[in-house]
């Protein structure tokens, strides 16, 4: 934790505004960790002619944080964007990825019953 703190304080050169980027971008990272299971489903959902569904999943998920930053803003300040945006993805990526799982296997029955 101090390490990352460090390299931050590094690389801003100011103490205080690595004190308060810290905890905002700490929260953020578990968005990016969410956020990196959705490129291959969506890929496959594009290359499956169902581009809807990607779309649909993004469009659901920035209303939530919309939603949400205006929710959560007036409590946690600096740091409700970044709840907000961490719990739309903790909602939307699994969805879309159990979605695309879904329709995916949905499709391959449907290739391999018309074989």
């Amino acid at each position: 934790m101090f390490l990352y703190f460090s390299f931050l304080f590094w690389w801003l050169g100011d103490f205080d505004i690595a004190s308060q980027a810290y905890p905002v971008l700490s929260v953020l990272s578990w968005f990016y960790l969410l956020t990196s299971l959705t490129p291959i489903p969506s890929a496959v959902m594009d290359s499956l002619n169902f581009p809807h569904i990607p779309s649909f999943f993004a469009l659901l998920t920035t209303i939530l944080d919309i939603t949400l930053v205006f929710i959560l803003t007036p409590r946690f300040h600096s740091l409700g964007p970044a709840y907000s945006t961490v719990i739309s993805s903790i909602i939307g990526a699994p969805l879309f990825v159990l979605t695309s799982f879904i329709v995916f296997n949905r499709y391959q029955k449907k290739l391999l019953e018309s074989k």
